[in-house]
C-alpha cells in the first residue's frame, strides 16, 4: 500500500506507563521508511503538538523509528470536567508539614495581651524603650522601677527586660497543608483560584476544598487556614497545580476575610 509516493509506515505495539505524580502516558511507535517517518511526524506535530512529545531515530538502510508519546491511555475515553468545573486529576495527593517561622516580639501574646489588660503599661514600653535601647539605659530604670505606677509591674517588667537582652523575635510553629494535582494538558475543565487570601474553617476546607476526610486525625480542629497563591507548571503533555493552606489560631479578618 502506498501514500503520496511513501510506504505507509507501519504501527507497532503500544506502551503504557504508569508514573506517580505524573498518571498515565502512552507510547506509540511506527515503523517506516525515513521519508515516510518524518511526514508522519509533522503531520502530528501539526495536529497534536501541544499535547505530545516525539522521537524520530535513524535505523539502517534509510528506515526511522518514530515514537510519539501522549499524556493518556490512548483509549478514547476522554474524561469529562467534574461537577465544579474543573478538569479531572490524575494525581491528587495532600501533605500536611511543619512550617517554622519568626514574628516580631510585639505581636507575642503576652505583650498584645498586655494591650488589653494593662493598657498604660504597654504604652509607656511603647513610648520608652526606643531612646532607652537607644541610650542603653536599662539598669538605670530597672533600678528606679518600684517607683513606677504600673497596673502589671512583674509582666511589664519582664517584657522589658526581653528587650533588654536584645529579644526581638520569637519562633512560632504553623501547620502548612499543601494539594498538588497533575492534569493532562488537554483535559476538560478549567483550574479554579477563587478564594486566595481567604481564612477556612476546617469545614470550610472540607466543603470548598476537598480535603479528605481521612486526614481529621492529623489536621488541628480550632483556628483557621488561609488559601495561598497556587502554583501552576505546563510541561508539554501535563500540568501540575501546587497550593498551601496556612495554619494560624486566628487570623486578622480585615487583612484575610472569611470565605
Amino acid at each position: 500500500m502506498r501514500r503520496q509516493g511513501k510506504l505507509t509506515p507501519i504501527e507497532l505495539a503500544q506502551e503504557r506507563t504508569w508514573t506517580p505524580g505524573k498518571g498515565w502516558t502512552t507510547s506509540r511507535k511506527w515503523h517506516g521508511t525515513h521519508a515516510a517517518i518524518t511526514g508522519l511526524a509533522a503531520t502530528i506535530q501539526a495536529e497534536q503538538g501541544r499535547h505530545v512529545s516525539m522521537t524520530v531515530s535513524p535505523v539502517d538502510a534509510g528506515a526511522a523509528t518514530l515514537t510519539v508519546s501522549y499524556d493518556d491511555l490512548q483509549d478514547g475515553d476522554e474524561p469529562e470536567a467534574e461537577s465544579n468545573g474543573e478538569p479531572e486529576a490524575e494525581q491528587d495527593t495532600w501533605t500536611l508539614q511543619g512550617n517554622d517561622y519568626e514574628k516580631d516580639i510585639w505581636s507575642h501574646p503576652s505583650i498584645k495581651d498586655l494591650a488589653t489588660t494593662a493598657k498604660d503599661d504597654y504604652d509607656w514600653l511603647r513610648k520608652n524603650l526606643p531612646p532607652i535601647q537607644k541610650n542603653g539605659t536599662w539598669q538605670d530604670v530597672l533600678d528606679v522601677w518600684s517607683g513606677f505606677n504600673f497596673d502589671d509591674p512583674d509582666t511589664t517588667e519582664e517584657i522589658f527586660k526581653m528587650f533588654r537582652d536584645g529579644v526581638e523575635a520569637y519562633s512560632v510553629s504553623q501547620f502548612v497543608l499543601r494539594r498538588n494535582r497533575t492534569f493532562k494538558s488537554a483535559a476538560l475543565g478549567t483550574l479554579l483560584v477563587d478564594d486566595v487570601g481567604k481564612q477556612f474553617t476546617l469545614a470550610d476546607l472540607k466543603t470548598w476544598e476537598d480535603v479528605p476526610d481521612e486526614l481529621d486525625f492529623a489536621l488541628p480542629a480550632d483556628g483557621a487556614w488561609v488559601k495561598r497563591t497556587p502554583t501552576v507548571n505546563y510541561s508539554g503533555t501535563k500540568i501540575t497545580a501546587d497550593v498551601e493552606y496556612w495554619h494560624a489560631d486566628s487570623w486578622h479578618e480585615i487583612l484575610y476575610p472569611t470565605v
